[in-house]
């Protein structure tokens, strides 16, 4: 019963956040609009450790029962995939040389690091959950919420197609509160 509720919150958040975000960059400058987030960030952190209680959520791991080497490979991995994704536009994707190196290096360090999770004691990531039905339905409807989430596609549109002005296409955003709303209230009152 707590869902509708926890999804209303991060949905309008995300979306009233969006608007002020866009709105102070329009009044102001976008450094402005970053330093207010930063500011609603630090009261948002400082409220959440006096209001939740002090209790752990999982035990605590020794230092070496973590798998250092396989974190490495796994950072070295995400970052070679970031560094592909930020500047492949940039040099023109696969005619850079850098940018061909960095596709190879992320792969082999991904395989690397799974080899690694299959094969150590104690994994980082138990990359068994993933013969878990549960977990793979869970994990495909995560990306799918992701990916198609209304003002995803609303704001590809708006913003290439229509060539809205981001404070435009964060008020439209706006006009999906009432159906999270009324999608939240059906949850709530249906399970």
């Amino acid at each position: 019963r707590l869902y509708p509720f926890f999804y209303f919150m991060v949905f309008t958040g995300l979306y009233f956040t969006t608007w002020f975000r866009a709105y102070f960059t329009n009044l102001y400058s976008w450094r402005y609009a970053y330093y207010a987030m930063f500011i609603l960030i630090a009261i948002s952190i400082i409220l959440a450790v006096i209001f939740i209680e002090l209790h752990p959520l999982r035990r605590r791991i020794p230092l070496y029962q973590l798998d250092i080497p396989g974190l490495l490979l796994l950072i070295t991995s995400l970052m070679l995939i970031n560094y592909v994704a930020v500047y492949g536009k940039v040099e023109d994707w696969f005619n850079s040389a850098s940018i061909t190196t960095a596709c190879f290096g992320a792969v082999i360090t991904l395989l690397l690091f799974i080899r690694r999770e299959l094969r150590v004691k104690r994994p980082l990531l138990n990359l068994y959950l993933f013969k878990k039905t549960n977990f793979s339905l869970g994990l495909v409807l995560l990306i799918l919420l992701s990916v198609f989430t209304p003002a995803t596609f609303q704001a590809a549109y708006s913003g290439s197609v229509l060539h809205f002005e981001s404070i435009r296409n964060a008020e439209l955003n706006l006009y999906l509160i009432p159906g999270i709303i009324a999608g939240c209230l059906m949850g709530f009152f249906w399970y």
